[in-house]
């Protein structure tokens, strides 16, 4: 028994290098941040996706530490919360 699908082939190319092909090798968000002009080559690109990168994970440390750890109150009993009295 032999499965063969039509498309299965990429028009020729079977997995192979983009550079290999002949497409460009830039990543697709380094070119829309050189679209856009927040950087003006590739290597600008990579260094804002760093700084992206770097901003998140602070920013998740600052929430998490602010929501979680130092949230300022005392946890909300759970008697406060369902009706044991019935």
């Amino acid at each position: 028994m032999s499965v063969e699908f039509e498309g299965d082939n990429f028009a020729g190319r079977k997995y192979q290098s983009r550079a290999v092909i002949g497409e460009p090798t830039t990543p697709s968000m380094s070119n829309f941040f050189i679209k856009i002009g927040i950087a003006k080559n590739a290597g600008q690109a990579y260094k804002f996706l760093i700084f992206l990168l770097f901003l998140c994970v602070v920013l998740t440390v600052v929430i998490y530490y602010f929501f979680v750890v130092n949230a300022g109150h005392a946890p909300i009993p759970a008697s406060a919360i369902y009706d044991t009295a019935k």
